[in-house]
């Protein structure tokens, strides 16, 4: 287990700048649209299916949905800023400090 713990350690040092210019690109090319997807498409997931009988008039669906729709995006623009944050933020210092 420690071995491959070093390896993939390794592996992502390796490919950090490829990573950070590839999480940079997609800045660029608008990530939020990305983003609005997979929190809709999460959002949808996460609906429960309807028990027949349980939801006569449909208020309690469209109450989940409405929940699950609002908290999606945010949930996925803090997963983004994260993943961003770590790849990016580095590169930034270093050139901050002119390496």
């Amino acid at each position: 287990m420690v071995e491959y713990i070093e390896r993939f350690i390794a592996d992502l040092a390796n490919r950090g700048a490829q990573i950070a210019n590839l999480l940079d690109r997609l800045n660029v090319a608008d990530a939020g649209r990305l983003l609005l997807a997979a929190a809709r498409r999460e959002a949808g997931d996460a609906l429960p299916d309807d028990a027949p009988g349980a939801d006569p008039d449909g208020q309690q669906a469209q109450q989940a949905r409405a929940a699950a729709t609002s908290a999606a995006p945010t949930a996925w623009e803090n997963r983004w800023r994260g993943l961003t944050d770590w790849f990016l933020s580095d590169i930034a210092s270093l050139l901050a400090i002119g390496w």
